[in-house]
């Protein structure tokens, strides 16, 4: 085993040993309130993971950082208004976990995507994780005959 190797190996390690804390929505807090709907995806260590790799990939990639920046920002809210209107995404847990580690891929494995996949994949990823928070609050808007 080569020295260069090794950062690689501990990183997989920790995403191994950390795995489950992207099991954030699975009941082990209230996820019931409009509180934890807002918090935690600023405390979320999914939502905490997704937002550092997209800002990595967009420093090293992308040639207009603040306009990724801003796009994704623009998807996350895009996603809660989705999510808001009543839209349902089956197997939130199972995604929650591929885009983590998804996620960490792109970082652990130096993948160099390009320009136009990566805005795909982050897009998504934002997209998606707009949508989380609003969909274990249960927020949506009311129908015309007040259901």
């Amino acid at each position: 085993m080569s020295v260069r190797t090794m950062p690689n190996i501990l990183l997989t390690l920790c995403g191994v040993l950390f795995a489950p804390l992207a099991l954030a929505h699975t009941g082990v807090h209230d996820t019931s309130s409009l509180t934890a709907g807002f918090l935690h995806p600023l405390t979320g260590i999914d939502h905490i993971i997704i937002a550092v790799v997209a800002g990595l990939w967009a420093a090293h990639s992308c040639r207009h950082c603040a306009l990724c920046t801003v796009g994704f920002l623009m998807l996350l809210v895009v996603g809660a208004l989705f999510g808001i209107g009543g839209l349902v995404i089956p197997q939130v847990d199972t995604l929650t976990i591929a885009s983590v580690v998804t996620a960490g891929a792109v970082i652990v494995l130096s993948l160099s995507i390009p320009e136009i996949r990566g805005y795909a994949l982050f897009g998504g990823l934002a997209f998606y994780y707009g949508f989380l928070p609003v969909s274990y609050t249960h927020l949506t808007l009311p129908t015309i005959n007040g259901e």
